[in-house]
């Protein structure tokens, strides 16, 4: 892979998709392999403050060019997270 290839960042917006996110990111993961040495890659995970095991899934914890980024609560009296992810992606 060579520096000078252009980098693509792909942000993929998650929320409660323990039961997918593994599946999804493995295929998106070759895929991308595939576009290699021609670019660079990342994949950066918002994870919209899931209240599964979306977060916990393997992918997510041993791709080196996987980011996983967790919402904050918005701090309101209404129970709610930041769907910042899935409303800008």
């Amino acid at each position: 892979m060579s520096d000078d290839a252009p980098l693509v960042s792909v942000v993929v917006p998650a929320f409660n998709e323990a039961d997918v996110i593994d599946d999804s990111l493995t295929r998106l993961v070759a895929y991308l392999d595939t576009l290699e040495p021609r670019v660079r890659w990342e994949i950066v995970v918002v994870d919209d403050g899931s209240t599964d095991a979306t977060g916990s899934q393997q992918i997510a914890n041993t791709h080196l060019r996987l980011e996983w980024i967790v919402a904050a609560r918005l701090d309101s009296p209404i129970d709610t997270y930041d769907f910042s992810g899935q409303i800008n992606a």
